[in-house]
């Protein structure tokens, strides 16, 4: 166990612990940095010796067996950056001494029991980047508070009981990048807070009571490559936050730009619908061509996706359409005679072009 002292020093503070029904002493340095106690089998810890620890940075207890725990000696804790609970047996939990920890930017209570939980304490706590609320048995939570804390970054409920979530409180929250919602019992959701979410990368709602979900919201999430969905409560369209709709839609073809970060897409709405998105993909991508003939820049995306989905012959065959029309082009070249040198020297013409 780290922290634990063969000898005291005057500087030591003394933690009681609990486990195996036995009570036992930790020496802990009052001026550390850092205390881990994380996968020993601890029922129960004194924090209140904690109070005087004013360097006190990182406190890890995960991995006990904790049922319950008083956090109120780290009001004093001025310098606490993370507090990691989590996979322990908490039914419950007081957070308002954390009201104090201006410093905060890490709360992760994950694999626990708690059905309920206060999130006001953390409004205080501007710097919080990461609140891991997994696993758990939360039936409903107010996300009110964490409108002040506008540093947050990631934010996880996935696997409770949640049957319904307002998100209004995540509105222009430009830092947040993963919102974890999967596996709860979510009957209807209004995305429409997350549009302005400019730095969402991954959403996950697989696994509620969806019926239909409006994804439109999500087509300002410029950054936004990782979704998940069940099977059949989007429509497709949705594949590609760019909106890869037809012409005749009403909508613009996607760019250059947008297809070429085609490949890193996986907005999969089922875990077997990954193939769906990639013909989806290459559908859009060969009427782009049929519309646009002489578009190097489209034959090539198509031709490197069909190449990432093992389609070689097609792919091969793609770039060198893309070649007998970039030659204005240099960079575009480039990109295109290397796919054909790495990938296609051997097909059937032999030859990977000019």
């Amino acid at each position: 166990m780290r922290n634990r002292e063969t000898t005291t020093s005057p500087d030591d503070i003394q933690l009681h612990i609990e486990r195996n029904g036995r009570e036992e002493t930790v020496a802990f340095s009052k001026n550390a940095q850092w205390l881990h106690l994380a996968s020993e089998g601890i029922e129960h810890v004194d924090l209140s010796p904690l109070s005087t620890c004013a360097t006190l940075q990182n406190i890890d207890l995960r991995g006990n067996e904790l049922q319950n725990i008083d956090l109120s000696a780290l009001s004093s804790c001025a310098s606490l950056g993370h507090l990691a609970l989590g996979s322990n047996k908490l039914h419950s939990i007081d957070l308002s001494p954390l009201s104090s920890c201006k410093a905060l930017h890490g709360l992760d209570l994950w694999e626990n029991q708690i059905q309920s939980i206060d999130l006001s304490p953390l409004s205080s706590c501007a710097r919080l980047e990461r609140l891991g609320l997994y696993e758990n048995r939360i039936q409903s939570i107010d996300l009110g508070p964490l409108s002040a804390c506008v540093g947050l970054k990631t934010l996880t409920l996935d696997r409770n009981g949640l049957e319904s979530i307002d998100l209004a409180p995540l509105s222009f929250h430009n830092n947040l990048d993963s919102l974890g919602l999967s596996s709860n019992k979510l009957q209807s959701i209004d995305l429409s807070p997350l549009s302005s979410c400019t730095s969402l990368q991954s959403l996950f709602l697989k696994d509620n009571l969806f019926t239909e979900i409006d994804t439109t919201p999500l087509r300002s999430c410029e950054r936004l490559h990782t979704v998940q969905f069940d099977s059949g409560v989007v429509d497709k369209d949705i594949y590609a936050h760019w909106s890869f709709s037809r012409p005749e839609g009403g909508h613009a073809w996607p760019t250059e730009e947008e297809l070429k970060h085609a490949d890193q897409m996986f907005f999969m709405l089922g875990y077997g619908d990954e193939k769906a998105w990639w013909e989806y993909v290459v559908e859009t991508l060969r009427e782009r061509t049929r519309a646009d003939p002489k578009n190097a820049g489209a034959w090539y995306n198509l031709g490197a996706i069909l190449l990432r989905i093992g389609d070689r012959e097609s792919g091969c065959s793609a770039l060198r359409e893309a070649l007998k029309y970039a030659d204005a082009n240099a960079e575009l070249l480039n990109m295109i005679r290397g796919k054909l040198e790495g990938s296609c020297q051997d097909t059937a013409t032999g030859s990977p072009g000019k």
